[in-house]
């Protein structure tokens, strides 16, 4: 006959939910960023995007991004080109001195 205190297993950790809305799609593709309000379309700098969504992407550049601000995200070159406004939801500097900035489209 057991006296003791019942032995309860254990419960895992908690597993920590994905805030994302839609599922990421892994990319490693050329695209420029500029001001809405840049009168020159040269006007732009370099990003590669990291990973896709329905709602966002995440993107490599090469300084900080202020969060809460708006760019143009030019995605491919000539015929093949989509742009979409972005608003800048977190930047953090990542490996190898590049920053790593999360968009949201609008």
């Amino acid at each position: 006959m057991h006296t003791g205190p019942a032995l309860v297993p254990e419960a895992p950790p908690p597993v920590e939910k994905d805030r994302r809305r839609s599922a990421r799609a892994a990319r490693n593709t050329d695209a420029w960023l500029r001001s809405p309000t840049a009168k020159n379309p040269r006007d732009r700098e370099h990003a590669t995007i990291v990973n896709q969504s329905r709602h966002g992407v995440s993107l490599r550049v090469q300084r900080p991004l202020p969060t809460g601000t708006y760019y143009i995200l030019q995605i491919g070159e000539a015929e093949l080109t989509k742009l979409t406004e972005v608003r800048i939801v977190s930047c953090r500097k990542g490996e190898e001195g590049v920053f790593v900035v999360g968009a949201q489209f609008c």
